[in-house]
């Protein structure tokens, strides 16, 4: 896993505007590994959960950009998540969980004490 960075706005570009899963807080059901569930095509993987969280859709006027999680090595194909609001009402949406950018590592560190160890990072293009 990586995480990629979805820029924020500038003086000159607007920023992403995507949706994300905001899961601190999420309810999540570990009953859910290796079953099937609802608005799912396939039964999950041993190492897949069903979550509810809250869901936050980015204004492109926003300064701060967001991460979210995604593949490694790093695909630039992914970065297409940040322009693409897939939240919806219906069941069995999938978003990916992410947080403003920076939020994982300072976190870690208030939890910590420390710096954060080394992650896969992942940049959009210039």
């Amino acid at each position: 896993m990586a995480s990629y960075t979805c820029p924020g706005a500038t003086l000159t570009k607007p920023g992403s505007d995507g949706a994300y899963a905001q899961c601190d807080g999420g309810i999540c059901f570990k009953s859910t590994q290796k079953q099937s569930f609802p608005g799912f095509d396939e039964p999950l993987a041993k190492d897949e959960i069903i979550c509810s969280c809250p869901i936050t859709e980015q204004k492109p006027t926003v300064k701060v950009g967001y991460e979210i999680s995604g593949p490694f090595p790093c695909q630039q194909s992914f970065f297409e998540n940040c322009k693409r609001a897939t939240a919806n009402n219906m069941t069995g949406s999938t978003l990916f969980v992410g947080a403003p950018a920076g939020t994982g590592d300072l976190l870690a560190t208030l939890l910590t004490g420390k710096p954060p160890p080394p992650s896969n990072r992942c940049f959009p293009p210039p």
